[in-house]
């Protein structure tokens, strides 16, 4: 068994189905244990050889990342080290294309995400925006009295009463005694904003949520954790709003209903320009057979996100339906790229590419 290598990489347990390619006709089905981004370990009970070339197609986050990998130490099953890790390989990714590095880090950005909030909350297995928010707000709490003595006067400096916020003016929600700090109570009274904030997005009230949280950020203004409250409850909020405005979209287009479905994508891409809500837009383009507008919508997201299979997917049946072979091939290609161990796909790249020939 090889010798383990120094891990330069935090290493995220996760399982995720991962296909591994050891040549055209041999292709396996396996998941991993965990994911870095400099390799992962896949979970087998047949390892390939240390020193191995394989060529992996990662599931992450619904999207797939193609990548070549060598293997650089294995754990056969039936010995000692296997009853404390399963047993499986560790591969080594090498050199993987901007693409692949690029879906790769944000897949990995996410799984750090979750293990910071998972470290920070205790709240259960669903586990909203705010209240993955808050769980960070309270990793941090320990230092809330130090920020809010640099970020609020003390009372003795407030020149009179008309200029004193309320959160001075009224009795804190949590105040123990009459003998504590003001920075004891402010302490308590965010604590308690925060966790009402939480609780009303939780119930769904997504404006008593909102309001909450900016009275938390009247008390203790330009905190960064209070800010990305607000933001992820009003990116929640805006992506919400979206999905309402195509939900009202008709289904299929005609004289009467074109312009109608072309406002509702245009009214929720403007609301919410994220990746989620353009390929919802997407879709309803697709299904309403609105080709001309789904094209352009297709290559505007793939501007972005190269790597999206349902854009490519879209590009390719749109382009076939017009018989345009020339550029349902490259969306065949561009596919197989990102999929190459579609057996499928591959077969229909090639009745692509013969029917271009004879044209």
């Amino acid at each position: 068994m090889a010798h383990m290598k120094t891990q330069k990489h935090r290493r995220f347990p996760v399982v995720t189905p991962v296909a591994v390619m050891l040549s055209r006709s041999h292709v396996q089905r396996l998941e991993t244990a965990d994911v870095s981004l400099g390799g992962l370990f896949i979970k087998t009970t047949e390892p390939c050889e240390p020193g191995s070339e394989v060529r992996l197609k990662l599931d992450a986050a619904q999207k797939s990342i193609v990548l070549h990998a060598r293997v650089v130490h294995v754990i056969p099953p039936g010995i000692p080290q296997a009853q404390l890790h399963v047993p499986g390989m560790g591969v080594e990714f090498e050199s993987p294309s901007p693409v692949a590095q690029q879906a790769l880090q944000r897949f990995v950005d996410g799984l750090a995400q979750q293990a910071a909030l998972e470290q920070g909350t205790t709240e259960g297995p669903r586990v909203p925006a705010l209240g993955r928010a808050v769980g960070a707000m309270r990793q941090l709490i320990g230092s809330i009295e130090a920020r809010l003595m640099e970020l609020v006067p003390p009372v003795d400096t407030v020149e009179s009463a008309e200029v004193v916020p309320w959160y001075r003016r009224e009795a804190p929600l949590r105040a123990a005694n009459d003998d504590a700090t003001p920075e004891t109570a402010l302490e308590a009274q965010l604590r308690d904003l925060l966790q009402m904030a939480s609780d009303h997005e939780q119930r769904g009230d997504v404006t008593e949520a909102r309001q909450t949280l900016l009275c938390a950020w009247e008390l203790a203004p330009g905190h960064p954790v209070i800010g990305a409250c607000l933001d992820m409850l009003d990116q929640d909020c805006a992506q919400e709003e979206a999905r309402r405005i195509l939900a009202q979209a008709p289904i299929t287009a005609d004289a009467a209903t074109r312009d109608q479905i072309m406002d509702c994508v245009r009214r929720a891409i403007a609301t919410s320009p994220d990746f989620e809500t353009r390929n919802t837009a997407l879709s309803l383009l697709v299904a309403a057979q609105l080709d001309h507008e789904a094209v352009g919508l297709a290559r505007s997201i793939l501007r972005i996100h190269g790597d999206d299979d349902e854009s490519w997917k879209t590009l390719l049946v749109i382009h076939e339906r017009h018989e345009d072979w020339i550029l349902a091939g490259r969306a065949a290609d561009a596919l197989l790229r990102l999929n190459p161990l579609d057996v499928e796909l591959a077969q229909h790249c090639r009745r692509l590419h013969a029917i271009n020939k004879r044209n």
